[in-house]
């Protein structure tokens, strides 16, 4: 049988929600006072819902300053979202991925940021007489030959940009960029563009289109990577590829819980 509740259940559920979101993005201690001021909520209904949430762990008091901020739970709920994320990024993408492959009808995989390179996670194939050349499913995709890590590591900081660039770098052709200067100019052009591209950097005739994927800390995590020939890469730039590559990016983006907002 349905256990009935009143509405005022309803009520304090969500004002203890907006106490717990007021503490957001910066965890700034608070007191009894400056917490009812903010949200317009009575002081005693305040105090009450503050002592609730810190028995079970969503806040923590400090006794000296009397006063609250996030408390283990809240960091608890925070590591499992994290965790749980990480672990299902492959399967989150799978489907967007897949749909994106069978809309454009290109090859389209998924690179996971680790360490200071790319793995190559996941990759939606087509069927053509002439095959772009793949690495396998859990190579390592240096960054000095790959879109999808150029155009992750151009949202990062400066410093883990001067980190990852210190080389030295094997040339695999003769387009293969070695020069971690010239490096840095295009993770730069990826950051104000958007994307990356990589001609024939790993395999001459293996050119590779790449936007990145964020996650709900606005960190860039992975990235989609649209592999084509030499002669399809300037038909697919001029179809606007970049905007259906974006669009299921930002899906793949959203299901990490990441948002644009501040």
């Amino acid at each position: 049988m349905p256990i009935s509740r009143k509405p005022n259940d309803y009520h304090s559920v969500q004002k203890a929600l907006k106490i717990l979101l007021s503490f957001i993005p910066h965890n700034n201690e608070m007191g009894t006072s400056e917490i009812s001021a903010r949200l317009g909520l009575h002081k005693s209904t305040v105090s009450r819902l503050l002592n609730v949430l810190t028995s079970y762990g969503f806040l923590q008091h400090d006794a000296k300053s009397r006063k609250f901020r996030l408390g283990i739970s809240a960091a608890k709920i925070s590591t499992a979202i994290k965790q749980s994320l990480s672990e299902h990024l492959i399967g989150i993408a799978q489907p967007h991925i897949d749909d994106l492959r069978n809309e454009i009808r290109e090859t389209v995989a998924l690179e996971v940021w680790v360490g200071n390179c790319t793995i190559m996670a996941y990759r939606a194939e087509v069927l053509r007489l002439r095959r772009v050349y793949l690495l396998r499913l859990g190579d390592r995709v240096d960054v000095h030959v790959s879109a999808g890590a150029r155009v992750i590591l151009a949202f990062f900081a400066p410093h883990v940009v001067d980190s990852v660039l210190q080389g030295p770098f094997e040339r695999y052709t003769e387009n293969t960029i070695a020069d971690p200067n010239i490096l840095k100019e295009q993770i730069r052009k990826a950051r104000d563009e958007g994307f990356a591209i990589s001609k024939g950097e790993r395999h001459p005739d293996s050119n590779i289109i790449a936007v990145p994927i964020f996650d709900y800390e606005k960190k860039p995590v992975a990235a989609i990577s649209l592999f084509t020939t030499t002669e399809g890469l300037p038909k697919l730039l001029e179809a606007d590829i970049v905007s259906k590559l974006n669009k299921t990016a930002a899906l793949i983006s959203a299901k990490l819980l990441y948002s644009e907002e501040h």
